[in-house]
């Protein structure tokens, strides 16, 4: 069903997608927005994770997938990643949060939906708690989502320092972000956002288990916890994909009132 995720819809109807700019600290960020047929109420802002990008096969399946179900569903690549401009080595949780919130007024400019949802995975599973904060947003889903940073020391240990900078799995980022993250709790956050769901694979080779625990046990009511048997760290799996978007779409359908 997934194979070839842009070619059809979660009912099986073509969404209308739309190529679109989002200016943000003199950058301009590449995103695609997907429309359904019928004008949305609500509408998804999707954050992708550390070294992702927008235009990935999942992310791709996933708004197709939630057009189809009704949502207006924005997918973007943050600064420095896929299309969009920037430096990657300038990465950094604030500027992330700065991208993530640039994405939401687009979304909300272009669609007029009255409502947004979040939905962020690992790195952007942060980005999203942190943004949940706004009033336009109903709800949230993160998955493979990091409680705390302490697994920055882990991620960063194989790599070499080249110039100030770290590489990990061929990328260099500056050091920097090992001190930004610092400014930011994210359990506190969690314990703020409204209606959360957390997803985590069960095979997470980079976050154990209880990253999820703890965010789910900071997070208020409504909030539900899946952990996916099998399941990696990016939910490489067709299979998890497609109960991960089984999933977001009830999320969000219970949680928007359009």
């Amino acid at each position: 069903m997934f194979r070839n995720p842009a070619a059809r819809s979660y009912n099986g109807n073509m969404a209308r997608t739309q190529d679109i700019g989002i200016p943000v600290d003199g950058l301009v960020l590449q995103g695609v927005l997907h429309t359904p047929q019928e004008p949305a109420a609500a509408c998804v802002v999707i954050s992708h994770g550390f070294a992702g990008y927008g235009d990935s096969p999942k992310w791709t399946m996933m708004a197709e997938g939630l057009a189809g179900a009704g949502f207006a569903a924005l997918r973007f690549s943050h600064r420095g990643c896929g299309r969009s401009e920037g430096d990657f080595a300038d990465t950094t949780l604030t500027a992330r949060v700065r991208d993530l919130d640039a994405a939401m007024n687009a979304a909300s400019r272009l669609t007029g939906a009255r409502e947004l949802a979040l939905f962020g995975s690992s790195f952007g599973g942060v980005t999203a708690i942190l943004c949940a904060q706004d009033p336009r947003v109903r709800c949230a889903l993160v998955m493979g989502t990091p409680a705390d940073f302490d697994f920055f020391s882990v991620m960063f240990a194989g790599g070499d320092e080249h110039g100030g900078l770290l590489e990990v799995d061929g990328m260099r980022v500056k050091s920097g972000i090992l001190v930004d993250v610092k400014n930011y709790d994210i359990l506190d956050a969690a314990s703020r956002a409204p209606a959360l769901c957390v997803v985590h694979g069960q095979n997470d080779e980079l976050l154990p288990v209880s990253h999820a625990e703890r965010i789910f046990n900071a997070a208020r009511e409504p909030r539900e916890l899946h952990i996916l048997p099998g399941a990696d760290h990016p939910f490489s799996g067709e299979e998890h994909q497609r109960i991960i978007l089984e999933t977001s779409v009830r999320w969000f359908t219970e949680h928007c009132r359009g």
